[in-house]
């Protein structure tokens, strides 16, 4: 696979990306948030639940970019199906060293 010029996030991860930061700027909750009583409620608004998920989503993609193509590899292009593909890989050969059978393939 070619790398572009400049780094770039595939586009299907990159729309995830964009819509992420997109909503953590929303300004439609503004007056639910003032209004919310977070002592009342028993948790924090949804929003910042929402907030916090999609942010667990977004660490985790990157850390699973980089487990199967080291430093930055969410920057490089990388199809998510190669990057499945990539950690299967890693999970097979791992079983088989753990089975005892020769990791050579």
């Amino acid at each position: 696979m070619s790398y572009p010029d400049e780094p770039t996030i595939h586009e299907s991860i990159n729309q995830f990306f964009n819509f992420v930061e997109e909503f953590s700027q929303r300004e439609d909750f503004d007056d639910s948030i003032e209004n919310w009583d977070e002592a009342e409620e028993g948790e924090p608004h949804p929003y910042f639940q929402s907030l916090e998920a999609f942010e667990n989503v977004k660490k985790f993609i990157e850390e699973a970019y980089e487990i199967a193509f080291g430093d930055d590899a969410i920057n490089r292009d990388w199809h998510p199906d190669a990057v499945i593909e990539e950690l299967k890989s890693f999970s097979d050969k791992a079983l088989k060293y753990d089975e005892g059978d020769n990791i050579a393939s």
